[in-house]
């Protein structure tokens, strides 16, 4: 099993340089995908499974099959580490239960990064908290990571990157999956999932809990304690031999937890985020084409409420709404010799009432439309590439074109190498941080190139060079009341390699390194090594992880270094039952992952145990 199956980029600004390393370390991983996964119902980026040599972007896949072995809490220990270019914040002691989580990909984080369920969006107008985690480890099939831009695939909101989680299909007759764990700062998580499938199609319903204290960060006890409670539902039904109808909900409620026990003068302070993401979508599927049309409403209210002495502070609490409503369609032809077309079409309106009433308006809206072809020549070049034209109320028509080729030198061997503009509608927020307030979107113009390279022994060597520049970027500094900035021109650019390494028939490994150089950012360190081994037999797991992060982007704040070790173990005590450990940060180095806001290194130690039953 290639537990550690994850692509990985590599980037340079002098070009000459880019071919010269690349060709001196040898090729990229250009796509790893788990191609037995079913396809989900719900498929607007992605159409057609390709192998990785046919695909130009950098693309990471962590299958069902790797978090089952690595056993993740949530899906931050998924991308914790071992994902050169990627970074998550453990802001918080448990993760994205808690505040201030979010990812950074290449540099860039928070709007820049868009989160995708099934191929449609699920975060309002990417808001910087994407909350991902409330997908139970069982409900997941794969999360595909795409590092770089994708605005031609995804929309104007993927212009770091793209994280696209795709939810299992329940297998015919009854399944399901149930976990609990408890451990440190008095952390409780319970989820589980029950799914059916009959010969038309399937259900599946998920929930989850999770409760913590947090942990003290200097007196503010509430900015990591909360009880999160999520529900999931996703339903298939077959309308004839080529039509199928889909829906999927997910809600969140997430409260402040026993207010009573903070006394004493202990302030508590809660920022809260409940969601609820819908979408319906009616597919269409033949020999010869698929069709897709969606619509989709994602609504989050943000509270930031401060209790003291376990009763809330006059004047802290209110609810501010924001709401996302959109309409996707595509077709996509398909051709002979795994070519395709596809033309899309998306319309989204979003509405932020935290505005409603001043000078700044609350509402806007912007229309876009796309074309998008994949063509081989022969047995060894594959070129793909489109254009997406976006029109929004406050601001001009913008233009993507993307183009990208893969030569594959032999089975064994793919070169590649992707170029085009990107941009990023920003949100309504944005502008009311800035002195001089604008919506024009931000600019990128992005270029790559990458080798992967497969050995007889299972071995696989990935590396990427990857160069980005552009203008008006809105970025985070330091501190509340001022903490967007427009910081104009950008020359960004870094290195990305990895190499997956079977040891034995039971023990595999990888090592994988990250080299950026950023001129505008945020937070982000220059230089990440990361480090993994994992055991793996019938009857148990045990997986050892570990990520060291140097040179911060924006040093000047503080030096935050760092180096985290996690170790999980799993014992198979029956055929449906596990029992296992997990631990975060090992060795209990105070750190923190990335500083958006000037914040004390504070994650700690966390240690889980529990169980997990299965049924097929």
């Amino acid at each position: 099993m290639n537990f550690f199956r994850t692509q990985k980029l590599l980037s340079c600004k002098n070009i000459g340089g880019v071919l010269a390393t690349l060709w001196l370390f040898g090729p990229v991983n250009v796509l790893a995908v788990d191609s037995s996964a079913d396809a989900p119902p719900t498929l607007p980026v992605i159409q057609v499974e390709t192998t990785q040599a046919d695909k130009s972007q950098s693309v990471s896949v962590i299958t069902r099959d790797d978090t089952d072995a690595m056993h993740f809490i949530n899906i931050s220990d998924a991308l914790f580490s071992g994902t050169p270019g990627v970074a998550t914040s453990r802001g918080s002691d448990i993760g994205f239960g808690g505040s201030n989580s979010g990812f950074m990909i290449r540099g860039l984080q928070g709007p820049h990064v868009a989160v995708f369920v099934d191929g449609i969006p699920i975060q309002v107008n990417n808001h910087f908290h994407a909350r991902v985690d409330r997908y139970s480890a069982d409900m997941i099939d794969r999360v595909e990571v795409t590092r770089g831009p994708s605005v031609l695939e995804h929309g104007a909101s993927g212009v770091a990157g793209v994280i696209d989680i795709f939810t299992r299909n329940p297998g015919k007759g009854a399944s399901g999956f149930m976990q609990a764990s408890t451990g440190r700062y008095d952390t409780t998580e319970v989820f589980g999932d029950f799914g059916y499938g009959w010969d038309s199609g399937s259900i599946l319903v998920s929930a989850l809990d999770r409760n913590t204290d947090g942990q003290d960060t200097g007196g503010d006890k509430g900015a990591a304690a909360h009880d999160n409670t999520n529900i999931n539902l996703k339903l298939t039904q077959a309308i004839n031999k080529e039509w199928s109808i889909g829906m999927r909900v997910s809600h969140e409620e997430e409260d402040p937890d026993d207010m009573d026990e903070y006394e004493n003068g202990v302030t508590y302070q809660r920022f809260g985020q409940n969601e609820t993401d819908f979408v319906v979508h009616l597919d269409r599927k033949t020999a010869a084409s698929n069709s897709l049309i969606a619509i989709y409403d994602n609504t989050l209210d943000n509270t930031k409420a401060k209790y003291l002495n376990g009763d809330k502070v006059d004047g802290t609490g209110s609810p501010r709404k924001e709401d996302e409503t959109g309409i996707l369609a595509r077709h996509t032809w398909l051709r002979s010799g795994g070519n395709t077309t596809t033309v899309g079409f998306n319309a989204v309106e979003y509405s932020d009432d935290r505005y409603e009433g001043t000078a700044e308006e609350d509402e806007t809206s912007f229309y876009t439309a796309y074309v998008q072809a994949s063509q081989g020549f022969g047995d060894n070049i594959r070129i793909d590439g489109g254009v997406r034209v976006t029109k929004g109320e406050d601001f001009s028509t913008d233009v993507s074109p993307e183009i990208g080729i893969v030569y594959t030198v032999d089975p064994s061997l793919a070169l590649r190498a992707r170029a085009g503009e990107a941009f990023r509608v920003p949100r309504l927020g944005d502008n009311n941080e800035l002195n001089e307030p604008t919506l024009d979107p931000e600019e990128f113009r992005h270029f790559e190139m990458g080798l992967n390279k497969r050995f007889s022994n299972g071995a696989e060597f990935d590396i990427t060079a990857w160069w980005m520049e552009g203008d008006n970027l809105i970025v985070s500094v330091g501190g509340w009341g001022g903490f967007q900035e427009n910081s104009g021109e950008f020359d960004n650019s870094g290195i990305e390699a990895v190499l997956n390494y079977p040891i034995t028939k039971h023990i595999s490994s990888y090592v994988g390194y990250t080299h950026s150089q950023l001129e505008t950012t945020d937070p982000f360190p220059e230089d990440i090594f990361d480090l993994g081994i994992q055991y793996l037999d019938d009857k148990k797991r045990a997986n050892l992880s570990l990520r060291n992060a140097r040179n911060n982007a924006r040093a000047s704040l503080r030096d935050d270094d760092y180096t985290v070790l996690d170790g999980r173990f799993e014992y198979m005590a029956m055929k449906n039952l596990a029992l296992f450990v997990s631990i975060d940060n090992i060795t209990d180095t105070k750190y923190i992952t990335f500083d958006r806001f000037g914040d004390d290194p504070n994650v700690r130690r966390t240690a889980m145990v529990g169980f997990r039953w299965t049924h097929r």
